[in-house]
């Protein structure tokens, strides 16, 4: 596929197939969804974040001089690792289980009272 299909395009493919998947875990999600509903979407899933992942550096380094390249993937690098990052800690930073560990003057999802000790 990848000497038919463009890097763009490939990245593109892999984009929409990973907010399928993620689209189909919010709709299917649940304590009594079936094992195999949701391993259907965690494959779409999967597989878009191969074919984005795979050539999202190809398609930042595609327009930038040679000289300049080793300097574009570092920040693409970069880039990449802070999202993955911050994605990771921002919702974080508002989890209902947060509130468990002391943190119950920042909790959002319910009173201190209902599960505070302390």
């Amino acid at each position: 596929m990848a000497a038919k299909v463009a890097p763009l395009g490939q990245l593109r493919v892999g984009l929409t197939l990973e907010v399928v998947g993620l689209a189909g875990i919010g709709l299917i999600a649940a304590p009594d969804s079936s094992w195999w509903s949701v391993s259907l979407v965690l494959f779409l899933y999967g597989i878009g974040v191969g074919f984005a992942t795979a050539q999202v550096t190809d398609v930042v380094l595609n327009d930038i001089p040679e000289a300049g390249s080793g300097q574009a993937s570092g920040i693409q690098s970069v880039f990449r690792q802070l999202g993955s990052a911050l994605g990771i800690a921002a919702p974080e930073r508002r989890s209902p289980y947060r509130c468990s560990f002391g943190a119950c003057e920042n909790c959002i999802w319910a009173p201190p009272e209902t599960h505070c000790t302390g």
